[in-house]
């Protein structure tokens, strides 16, 4: 049996359906449709697990034309996850596919293609694995997922990186998204203070060219702090994650490929609801979630967002779920995990 699986969105995104991808190698062929403007299927080409028997890039007009001609009914299956749900992609997963599974179905998409799709229905408060789970296992719960699930394994780093060492994104969201961003002060309090406690430990910091302008800060603390920011390609962030004691950040994609890879991690969280994306879902013990829910909590996520106090959460008045929380709170969190040592 062949399987499709589409990438086109952001790398916790692609993260996230990692679960289903790992179900559906047990019953057949698994190939991925990428067309992600992040590239996010990069993430997955230093390993040594195997996840896909082949991998179409749909980044062009052109290849999407081959493509369908090349493909019409091929897969069994086709699995798209909710961002991956345009009307573009629905059609093309209708011509290549007897059985297209996705979470939404567009306004406007024309009627010739909808025989052959299934709705799913979102799952309130369940985490999106969960949800792309029950694509091909209709009841999965949260209960279910464990860390087994997610695991990859990245080849060694090409670089010479210390013996012990954190790793830490302060940006997020391509700093669009001021709900998921803590302020850049307490990123160097906290920065300060873990060279205090721990000298022993450096201290790698992540990130791209969005992030650019919070290095200096951070580095000018002095050499137990090593930026990476903008320094690196998609494909090698597993491995240097992999090596981290601990990853601390927000709700961004090295934070789900740091839990992808076994690495226990801090999340701190803001708008954006860690009930879909959290990975305390997956191990209390080895994740930690720091949340200041307040009664508008989560003002962002894709579906029956809280509207109660702001339609856009880029237009919050204060951002106070984020900006509440303390360094000593993440500070604590830090010394909680490296104490547990499993």
């Amino acid at each position: 049996m062949k399987f499709a699986v589409f990438i086109s969105s952001g790398i916790g995104n692609a993260i996230f359906l990692i679960p289903l991808i790992k179900e559906l190698q047990k019953h057949g062929e698994v190939h991925a449709i990428c067309d992600s403007p992040y590239f996010s299927e990069r993430i997955f080409e230093r390993l040594h697990t195997h996840l896909f028997d082949k991998v179409t890039d749909l980044r062009s007009t052109s290849k999407i034309a081959v493509t369908a001609l090349t493909s019409v009914s091929k897969f069994e299956h086709v699995y798209l996850d909710y961002f991956a749900a345009t009307r573009k992609n629905l059609a093309f997963s209708a011509l290549i596919g007897r059985n297209v599974h996705t979470l939404r179905i567009p306004r406007n998409l024309p009627n010739i293609f909808k025989n052959r799709i299934r709705l799913h229905r979102m799952v309130v408060g369940a985490h999106e694995s969960t949800q792309y789970l029950r694509y091909f296992k209709p009841d999965t719960t949260d209960r279910e997922l464990c860390q087994t699930d997610f695991n990859i394994e990245p080849f060694s780093s090409n670089r010479a990186l210390p013996t012990n060492y954190i790793t830490l994104q302060p940006g997020a969201g391509n700093n669009l998204t001021p709900w998921k961003t803590w302020p850049l002060d307490n990123w160097v309090d906290l920065t300060k203070k873990f060279i205090e406690l721990y000298p022993e430990i450096k201290i790698l910091v992540l990130g791209d060219s969005h992030d650019s302008h919070m290095e200096p800060y951070l580095t000018s603390l002095g050499s137990n702090v090593q930026s990476y920011i903008n320094n690196t390609q998609l494909s090698e962030i597993p491995s240097l994650i992999q090596g981290a004691l601990i990853h601390i950040g927000g709700d961004s994609g090295l934070l789900h490929i740091a839990g992808a890879v076994g690495v226990k991690t801090i999340t701190i969280a803001g708008g954006s609801d860690p009930e879909i994306f959290g990975w305390h879902k997956i191990d209390r013990n080895r994740h930690y979630l720091i949340q200041h829910k307040l009664p508008c909590h989560p003002c962002y996520r894709h579906y029956l967002p809280n509207q109660s106090r702001t339609i856009d959460p880029a237009k919050c008045p204060d951002f106070k779920c984020i900006r509440d929380v303390t360094v000593n709170e993440v500070v604590l969190a830090i010394e909680s995990l490296l104490n547990n040592k499993p």
